[in-house]
Formats: structure tokens, C-alpha cells, sequence
């Protein structure tokens, strides 16, 4: 939420009362029952790394002496907890929810005497693992090229008994078969869906409501506070993180393609590359890949012609223009036939470049853009063709942070086999790793701060802090909270906002 000056001046003012409501909802998100106490204990965890995000420990001494635990395991299995901090104002509370939860497996006690009540929550997406979900009792099979939201949504909606749901639309569809043995928990279906496109995230918002969506990275995004209530609120500052976590090159080895047809000869003329096949192709079927070597570096605009079928322009996965030279002399390269219909019912023939018949991209941060002859020799060092560097001026953590020589100071991390080894395309290797660089540059906890507790902050938001030990201000965003509402405190791990993300 963006605050309002009413809201700062709550979290400012010199004393705090503070009450915890603990609201019990049914799967229609309806109160059923209500709950209210002071926190003699408390903590609650916020976490911009984990599916299962909101974690709540409460041990609370209640004013509604009407409670009563009777059956309470049976009852309440099954319903939510949406737990709210409310801060008075002067005249009455005014009310924050930090998130909808499950009780965690038989962690609840109440002791009629001192009226205390101890819950455990967990996040509602806990309804969907091992940790408080149902098991499915059939395989599932999600079809090559099937809508991803879709996909997403049926799973919530058929497994998982609080079905209100907040999905993008994805620019991709599923990109193969997805199987699922019977004895699945449907969060491993999420996850491994999500994983094809690691640029998104699912988490359940605090009304309930299960979201996917791009992680929020832009420079767009808006600042929720600035310095001036930073400054406020901080108790003392420390340095987060840790070094060993830092890579800034990431190389990953993706799927071997196949293709129905492997060219036995390749032919330049203009602007075209003419595959001819021993057993020559006479119909293209949308969707057949073929395997070529390309006899000189591919062009913008570039051509392809199969045997004498019609010739069709060469696409990359995402049907942009191929750079110039995404093709390279001598190395073996799958394509696919993806036809299309223009504004008179035409047929037009298009191929879309999936990749190196073995997926192989390195991505490496950098402060400055190597020169073309370093690139050059890059490429031929690593036996890699298609390397990415992505330029942050100010990041500290660059290949040649400091000046220094580009390859002293890279620090890789290698991913293949498992969910690596099911990337088809290059482009789609690009993106993940990209991705990686950026979880092990501009995520790592840059500072860790104790301060007064702030119910309506969340994670990955973003927010303005002058350093109490550097005195520099920048933008940092929130990666991980944990409130202590009894003492009215809580730690903040902020990592550095850089405008500068690979997947603008």
C-alpha cells in the first residue's frame, strides 16, 4: 500500500497501543468468528524468496473471554486466519492486515487460565504443499502450447480450496508437455509452470488472493516512502548478505534439441540459406524443426529456403528480427516452421531460430560494454557463441568492478541437467539466466536495519534510506521482513535498486 501521512504519523507517535485481530474466515472469505488480544509474543515473517511468503507466530492474551477451544482443530482445519495489527489513534484503532493463513499442522494451545492463545500460521499457499495441502489422485497433463494463466488458474481453481486468484497473462505458451504423477501436490505444478518463466512470481496477497505476476523491478515502480520517515523509524543499521552468494556471470546448459530433419548440405545465395536434405522435403508442416550448420554468419533480415519448398524469413523464438551474426559459421542450429496467414488469406512462410542444437549461453554483468575484439575472443575461449553482457555502470559486484581486467574479476555459476536441461530455445536461456545474474548481483542484502515496526510494508517494494554509516541515500528494495509487534520493532533486509534489469 502507498501510506498516508496519517498512516506515518501513527507509526511516529511516542507511545504505542497496539492490539492484534484475529479474524476466522470460511473458504468464502467470510468472518465467521473474531478474536482480538494483546501480543505477549509475536513474530511475523515476510520473505520476497518464498512461495509459501507469510509466516505468523502468536501467542496472544485475549480480551473476548468468550473463546473457547473446544473442537477447535475440527472446526477450524480449514479456515483462515487473517491476522490484522491495529495501532490506536487516539480515539479508536486503525487497522492493518498483514496477511491471510492456515494454522500450521495441531499448533494451537489455549490456556483457559491465563486466557493465552498460541497460534502458528502459515501462508495460504501452504493449502497447495505437503504442509497443509491434498495430494491429487490422478496424472495430470498439461498440453504442449496450453495457455500458461489458464493453466495456472484451473490449478488453483481445481485443487486448492480458496480459488480467488489475481494471474498476468503470460507473452508465451507452455512450451511442452508438463507431466505430474498421481501423489503431486498441486504447488509442484505452479512451481514447475513458473519455473519455465523465472522472470514471474506467485505468492497469495494478504486478502487471499493467489497472484502471479512479472517481479516488480522497474524504475517505474513508485517509491513507498521516502528518506525522511527512513530516517525516522531506523534504530541501528548493519551490512547484510553475503559474499559467497555474489556470482556475476551465469552459464547455463539447456536441452539438446532435436529436429525431424538434419540438412545434408547448406547453400548461401543473397540473403537466404538454402537447406537441402538427402531425401528431399517437398510440404512444410507447422511446427517441424530442422538441423542446419550454417556455411557463413547469419544477416538482419535473414532468409531460409528448405529444399524447394517456398523460402520464408528467419525469426528468433520470440518472432523478433535475428541480430546480426545470431547465427555463426560452422556451429549447428535448429529452427522451426511456424507458418502465417497475411491481410489477403496468404500463406507465409516464417522459421523461428530455436537455439544451438545444444542450448549454451553465458550472461555476465558488466560496468562497461567489452570491445568487439574482446567479445571475439570471449566467444571462442568459452566455445560459446552466444554470450550477453548486460551493462550496470554502477553495480559493485561487475566483472570489471573497480577496473578491473573482465575476466579476474568474474565469478560463475554453472546450472544443467534438471529444470536447466528442459530450456528449448536459447532466448529462453538468456532470460534465465539473466535472471540468475540479477538474484546474485542486485538482490543481495546491501543492508539489514532495525527499526520501528511498519505493518503495510511488504517485500519487493520499493523505498528511499539515507545510510546512517555511509550518509549516502539511495533506492533499496525490500526483500525480507520480520515483525516483533509485542516490542513494536522489526528487521528490514533492503537490497540496492539499480535502473538497470535485464528484463525491462
Amino acid at each position: 500500500m502507498i501510506p498516508t501521512e496519517f498512516d506515518k504519523s501513527l507509526i511516529l507517535q511516542q507511545t504505542h497501543d497496539l492490539l492484534i485481530k484475529v479474524k476466522i474466515l470460511n473458504d468464502a472469505f467470510i468472518a465467521i468468528e473474531e478474536i482480538e488480544g494483546k501480543a505477549k509474543s509475536a513474530s511475523v515473517s515476510i520473505s520476497s524468496t518464498s512461495d509459501i511468503r507469510r509466516t505468523c507466530n502468536l501467542v496472544l492474551l485475549l480480551t473476548d473471554a468468550s473463546f473457547s477451544n473446544e473442537n477447535f482443530e475440527v472446526e477450524y482445519l480449514n479456515k483462515l486466519f487473517e491476522v490484522s495489527i491495529g495501532l490506536h489513534n487516539g480515539t479508536d484503532y486503525t487497522w492493518y492486515v498483514l496477511g491471510s493463513s492456515l494454522l500450521d499442522s495441531d499448533s494451537y494451545n489455549y490456556d483457559a487460565t491465563t486466557k493465552e492463545l498460541t497460534l502458528n500460521l502459515l501462508d495460504v499457499m501452504a493449502a497447495t504443499t505437503e504442509a497443509r495441502g491434498s495430494q491429487i489422485g490422478s496424472a495430470i497433463l498439461i498440453p504442449y502450447e496450453a495457455n500458461v494463466r489458464n493453466a495456472l488458474i484451473s490449478t488453483i481453481a481445481r485443487f486448492s480450496p480458496f480459488k480467488r486468484y489475481d494471474v498476468a497473462e503470460f507473452p508465451d505458451v507452455i512450451p511442452f508437455d508438463q507431466e505430474f504423477a498421481r501423489g503431486t501436490y498441486p504447488h509442484a505444478i505452479l512451481r514447475q509452470i513458473l519455473d519455465l518463466f523465472p522472470y514471474y512470481e506467485m505468492y497469495y496477497t494478504t486478502d487471499g488472493y493467489f497472484t502471479v505476476k512479472p517481479i516488480p523491478v522497474s524504475a517505474a515502480d513508485p517509491v513507498v516512502v521516502d528518506e525522511t520517515f527512513m530516517d525516522a523509524i531506523v534504530i541501528k543499521e548493519s551490512k547484510g548478505g553475503s559474499l559467497r552468494n555474489i556470482k556475476n556471470t551465469t552459464e547455463i546448459w539447456g536441452a539438446e534439441l532435436d529436429a525431424s530433419y538434419v540438412a545434408s548440405e547448406v547453400l548461401h545465395e543473397g540473403d537466404t540459406f538454402h537447406v537441402i536434405h538427402a531425401a528431399p522435403v517437398t510440404g512444410l508442416v507447422s511446427g517441424t524443426r530442422f538441423m542446419f550448420s550454417p556455411p557463413i554468419m547469419s544477416i538482419v533480415g535473414q532468409r531460409v529456403q528448405i529444399d524447394d519448398t517456398p523460402e520464408g524469413i528467419l525469426y528468433d523464438s520470440n518472432g523478433n528480427d535475428l541480430t546480426l551474426g545470431a547465427l555463426a559459421v560452422d556451429r549447428l542450429y535448429v529452427i522451426k516452421y511456424v507458418p502465417t496467414v497475411n491481410e489477403l488469406d496468404e500463406v507465409v512462410n516464417q522459421f523461428f531460430l530455436q537455439g544451438e542444437a545444444y542450448v549454451h549461453v553465458i550472461v555476465k554483468e558488466v560496468n562497461v560494454m567489452p570491445d568487439a575484439a574482446y567479445i571475439a575472443a570471449d566467444k571462442v575461449a568459452n566455445d560459446c557463441n552466444d554470450i550477453q553482457y548486460i551493462v550496470n555502470p554502477d553495480s559493485p559486484y561487475a566483472c570489471d568492478r573497480n577496473g578491473m581486467d573482465y575476466d579476474d574479476g568474474e565469478i560463475r555459476q554453472v546450472f544443467s541437467d534438471g529444470e536447466y536441461s528442459k530450456i528449448y530455445t536459447t532466448q529462453l536461456a538468456f532470460e534465465r539466466a539473466a535472471y540468475e545474474n540479477w538474484r546474485k548481483t542486485r538482490t543481495q542484502t546491501d543492508i539489514e536495519i532495525e527499526c520501528l515496526l511498519v505493518p503495510w510494508f511488504d517485500v519487493n517494494t520499493k523505498v528511499e534510506y539515507t545510510s546512517v554509516v555511509t550518509g549516502v541515500k539511495r533506492q533499496y528494495i525490500i526483500t525480507d521482513i520480520n515483525m516483533n509487534p509485542a516490542e513494536f520493532t522489526m528487521t528490514v533486509k533492503m537490497s540496492r535498486f539499480y535502473p538497470y534489469y535485464p528484463f525491462i
